[in-house]
């Protein structure tokens, strides 16, 4: 498959940026001379605006992530205005992920959140952009702590409702695809609660409601260590139809001991472990 050249001058900074020392000051230099951050910023937003080329997108995104690792080329990142990329550009993908979903309804119930929601199951590649793009925002901001936090809100202030979303999936329904998107989610969470008063200030609604849902997967998290609890969930996975045929209740009840009633019926016993195995 041909690439097009953006691809090739992607990856070929990228390889540089990996081979040489942090904050190299020859490579430094030449970056900012030639204007090679704003270049592929420009790639990437006109890309996002028109919603193409998620591979390209990714790339870029992916050498900004190895360039984030040292303060000196984290810096040189958010001059060259990488928050606008990442809170304003990347909002199509996000409404791309938001309005790309399945037909199901699953209700969220027992964690205190009353609303309808649905299962997002967007394409993977723009998928890949998403998760991409919260490494990054993650990493600039554990890289440059407080002069990066304005940018970092500005994040959250832009794509809070695909925030939440992502932690009332996984509460709701356990969905082992979900899983990767909360960690992610939660990995920039955990950057962003050292600046929570910045955080309460400038956005205090989402603050509580991001808090709320934490609190109740952390409530489900724990309960899930109890055996029956995973039960429980395993069932309600499968009713609604988030299991795989490998995965579903009646191939997890299967492993269990068979044994038969005096009547001579056939029951099987969840007695041993062998299902834990399938939990979410």
């Amino acid at each position: 498959m041909k690439h097009p050249p953006e691809m090739y001058a992607i990856h070929l900074v990228s390889e540089i940026s990996s081979t040489l020392p942090d904050d190299e000051p020859i490579w430094l230099t030449t970056l900012r001379e030639h204007s090679i951050i704003m270049m592929f910023i420009r790639i990437s937003t006109g890309y996002l605006d028109s919603l193409s080329r998620p591979e390209i997108i990714e790339a870029s995104l992916m050498t900004f992530l190895s360039l984030s690792k040292s303060k000196n080329s984290a810096e040189l990142l958010q001059v060259n205005n990488i928050s606008e990329l990442l809170s304003i550009s990347l909002s199509s993908v996000v409404n791309k992920l938001d309005t790309v979903s399945q037909d199901r309804i699953t209700p969220v119930s027992g964690y205190g959140v009353t609303s309808l929601l649905k299962v997002s199951r967007p394409s993977p590649e723009w998928m890949r952009v998403w998760f991409t793009a919260l490494k990054l925002v993650t990493r600039l901001l554990s890289t440059l702590g407080h002069h990066f936090i304005n940018s970092a809100l500005d994040f959250v202030g832009a794509h809070s409702e695909r925030i939440l979303q992502s932690l009332d999936i996984y509460i709701a329904t356990r969905y082992l695809q979900a899983t990767t998107e909360t960690q992610y989610v939660c990995q920039f969470l955990q950057q962003l609660v050292f600046y929570r008063h910045n955080w309460m200030f400038g956005l205090l609604q989402q603050h509580n409601e991001t808090i709320n849902r934490i609190l109740y997967l952390l409530n489900g998290a724990v309960a899930l260590l109890s055996r029956g609890r995973i039960k429980d969930v395993i069932k309600t996975m499968d009713t609604q139809g988030l299991l795989s045929t490998e995965q579903s209740s009646a191939a997890v009840k299967m492993k269990g001991r068979q044994r038969r009633t005096s009547g001579g019926q056939v029951i099987t016993s969840l007695d041993d472990d062998s299902w834990v195995k399938h939990s979410p």
